[in-house]
């Protein structure tokens, strides 16, 4: 299974050099993408790795007081709390859980031995709900049927040149002959409720899953799926200018 992608905030430089060698020690489950000192370094970095995070590991009160509850309300993926005040930020932290499926806190100070402990339990819960809920129901010739994820490569606007109306997509796999979606809206996608939306949109025809992107350069992306034929082949798609940030350089 592939590693957790993390970002980690944390305003004392001591403790988030402490944190950082605590997380190499889960090197095999944890992978930290950036760290930062501040809510405003935070969403700096950021730029450069939308999609591309899994969870999120932050101090609570950083270069304002309720810096990780911010970047948490925006982001709403799975949070790890490190705070000297949880209690007066309970309620806030409560709030959350109605939106993101994943909401961990841990009382400063406390041992390594306690935080790494408590890492391993957020990167379970996280897996486990992530496995769960990774089955896609779609609508196939009138029936639904249960798709992983993670198969998933694309998804597109059929034309009428495809033999499909143009409300409806087209849905290529990694071992699957493709499938049309009919009268589905791109919208609908975050319906699916996924706790790591891997689906990204690099075109107002496209969605990608980030997860199967063999490669990029910045205009196209590559892709290897299932053709109609139960042959696989490989596709360049485009990247229109609008959603570049979407796809992390």
């Amino acid at each position: 299974m592939s590693k957790l992608r993390i970002a980690l905030a944390e305003d004392d430089e001591f403790a988030l050099a402490s944190r950082k060698r605590d997380l190499a020690e889960l090197g095999d489950q944890i992978e930290v993408l950036f760290t930062a000192e501040s809510k405003k370094d935070f969403f700096k970095q950021y730029e450069n790795y939308k999609g591309c995070l899994d969870a999120l590991i932050l101090d609570i009160e950083m270069d304002s007081k309720h810096a990780g509850l911010e970047i948490a309300t925006e982001l709403k993926i799975p949070v790890f709390f490190t705070s000297d005040h949880n209690g007066e930020n309970l309620r806030a932290i409560e709030d959350l859980k109605d939106d993101i499926p994943v909401v961990e806190t841990l009382c400063k100070p406390f041992s390594e031995a306690k935080f790494k402990k408590f890492v391993v339990k957020f990167v379970e819960e996280i897996l486990t709900k992530r496995i769960a809920e990774s089955k896609i129901p779609l609508k196939v010739e009138g029936r639904y049927e249960h798709f992983s994820s993670h198969d998933i490569v694309y998804i597109c606007t059929a034309d009428k040149g495809e033999g499909a109306e143009s409300n409806n997509k087209i849905v290529y796999f990694t071992n699957h002959k493709p499938i049309i979606l009919c009268d589905f809206a791109f919208k609908d996608i975050a319906k699916w409720n996924l706790l790591s939306n891997p689906f990204k949109q690099i075109h107002k025809s496209y969605f990608v899953n980030v997860e199967n992107i063999l490669s990029h350069d910045g205009k196209t992306v590559e892709v290897e799926f299932y053709n109609t034929n139960s042959e696989k082949e490989r596709k360049k798609l485009p990247i229109s200018e609008n959603y570049r940030n979407n796809i992390h350089k």
